[in-house]
């Protein structure tokens, strides 16, 4: 679908260009988008301008800044339409907020990750600029998410974080073929979600937007939790509860430092 300037709002969310302020917390889950805006957000601040299937819009303030937070749901595909609206409407500096699985053992439940770039394994972005075409974070952003984590780790001697490549997938479940995990340690990418590279693509095809990510380890791939679970992984546990919230305190706090020249 190809930019139409006659058109004034768009297409899905029906959101007027140009009319956002210019930084987005960008999440997947809507309750997590309802949970910024209502317990992050300056008091009273905060108001829903959008509800369209699994995309929410928050707008509001954060320390006085104005800000959105949206929800764009599960994958490259779907994410993908709310991250091509959300810039067309005026957002120019966002970070991904979000949960991811870890490859490498010291990247345990209860760390985070920064992503300087991520593996195209998305089944979107390849339909969008060719597979050789690079998902980079902006330098801008993984600096203020260093900045604030660094921080962070000042105050709780406990939190651990690492800075580098994600890999972002386009499922979950293997089939007959199987997964290239291993590879993917045995290649040093940190961790695996399934947008990063999605956003990072789409933050690219637009002039002057800056885009990054911080993700909060919910599971260690190659482990089982205590219930055997597969890859480890207990949403209900307090170590991943914990990080969310040490994470979302981290975009915000970033998201708020980055020029917006």
């Amino acid at each position: 679908m190809d930019n139409n300037v006659n058109v004034k709002s768009t297409i899905i969310l029906g959101i007027e260009h140009n009319s956002l302020p210019i930084r987005a917390i960008v999440v997947g889950d809507p309750k997590r988008a309802k949970d910024i805006a209502n317990n992050y957000f300056d008091e009273n601040s905060s108001t829903l301008i959008k509800k369209v299937r699994e995309y929410r819009i928050y707008k509001g303030t954060y320390k006085k800044v104005p800000l959105i937070v949206a929800s764009h749901g599960v994958g490259g595909p779907g994410s993908s339409i709310i991250f091509h609206e959300l810039f067309k409407a005026g957002i120019r500096i966002v970070i991904r907020a979000g949960t991811a699985g870890s490859f490498q053992k010291h990247l345990q439940v209860g760390s985070a990750v920064i992503a300087t770039g991520a593996v195209r394994n998305d089944g979107h972005s390849e339909y969008l600029v060719p597979k050789s075409f690079p998902a980079v974070a902006h330098y801008e952003i993984v600096q203020a998410l260093k900045t604030t984590s660094i921080s962070i780790k000042n105050k709780y001697e406990n939190f651990i974080y690492d800075i580098g490549i994600c890999h972002s997938t386009h499922s979950i479940y293997d089939g007959p073929l199987g997964n290239n995990n291993q590879l993917w340690a045995d290649s040093n990418v940190l961790a695996q979600d399934m947008e990063i590279s999605t956003l990072l693509v789409v933050a690219s095809l637009y002039k002057n937007v800056k885009a990054g990510a911080i993700v909060s380890i919910d599971n260690y791939i190659f482990g089982v939790d205590k219930n055997n679970n597969e890859g480890g992984y207990d949403p209900t546990e307090s170590a991943v509860t914990d990080i969310k919230k040490i994470m979302i305190g981290i975009a915000l706090n970033s998201i708020i430092i980055v020029n917006d020249d």
